[in-house]
Order: structure tokens, then sequence, then C-alpha cells
């Protein structure tokens, strides 16, 4: 879940320590949690932001205004000559298509698809009944609520807690 920025392979990475079919599932469509899941064969992403992903979208994406990705978010550069105002947003073709209830069946473990807006139009969260896991993206994390995004809405964040 999540693929980061998209400016170092993390598939490539994952290659080397995994021998398994993967599926890369973005829990929303900015760029620091899709940024490289262009990368990967098997791709998902909610149904309101698929056709974002599949066009690029930079302004969905949070990173068609210069500023957003900023040099000391990097504890080194991903290679020689990398370039803050060079990053781009790379489109991709959803291979699955996730909706609010659906089941990601992991052989060993199913995950839920639970749809909590509010951040982004389509931000989800997967969970785990049988541990009690939850993988949230953005819906929740510990800092500053980003509620006055382009993409975020008030009344769906308040709904959605």
């Amino acid at each position: 879940m999540d693929t980061g920025l998209g400016v170092a392979s993390l598939r490539q990475h994952l290659a080397e320590l995994i021998d398994k079919p993967l599926l890369a599932i973005a829990s929303h469509i900015h760029f620091d949690h899709a940024g490289g899941i262009h990368e990967f064969e098997h791709r998902a992403i909610h149904e309101l932001e698929a056709q974002a992903l599949r066009e690029g979208d930079a302004h969905e994406a949070l990173c068609a205004q210069p500023g957003w990705v900023h040099l000391d978010h990097f504890e080194m550069l991903p290679h020689q000559g990398f370039r803050v105002d060079e990053y781009i947003f790379n489109a991709a073709e959803p291979t699955q298509v996730l909706q609010d209830g659906d089941v990601l069946d992991l052989g060993d473990r199913a995950l839920e698809v639970l749809h909590l807006p509010g951040h982004s139009a389509g931000c989800i969260a997967l969970y785990d009944p049988r541990s009690q896991a939850l993988f949230s993206g953005d819906v929740i994390y510990d800092g500053e609520l980003l509620d006055e995004l382009h993409c975020s809405n008030i009344p769906d964040y308040i709904h959605t807690y």
C-alpha cells in the first residue's frame, strides 16, 4: 500500500525481497502516496481517483505547483543530478478500481476496502478484521490536519470520523 514519490524504484527493491506477485494500492492519488505506482504491473486505486491516475493529473496529485516536493524531504538524493523542480507524476492505467466494501484476498488474509473521504475524494484504508489492523494512508496520521487542500472536504472528514 502506497508507493511513495516514485523517484527511486520501489518495485525493483521489492523484487529483491519478495518472490510473489505484487499489487500496488494507492491509499489516495497524492504524489507522496501514488508517485511510484506507475512502475507496477498491477495497481489499484479508488474509483473516484482512477481517472486522475490514468491522466497523470499533477493538480489532483498535488504536485502541479512548485513547492510541494521539497529537497529537504530527502535524506539522500535518489540519483545524481536529481532536481525536485523536474519531478513528474506519471500516468498509469489502474488494473483494479476499488470501491467501499471490496475485499482483497491475499491468500492468508483478506483486507476490506474502506472508503474514507475527506483528505481527498478517493481516500481509502484497508482493514484486516482477523488481526484488527488498519492501514490508513492519510486518513489517520500524526500531525496537522490537511483539510484546506483543493481536494479536501471538511464535511466528508467529519462524516468519515
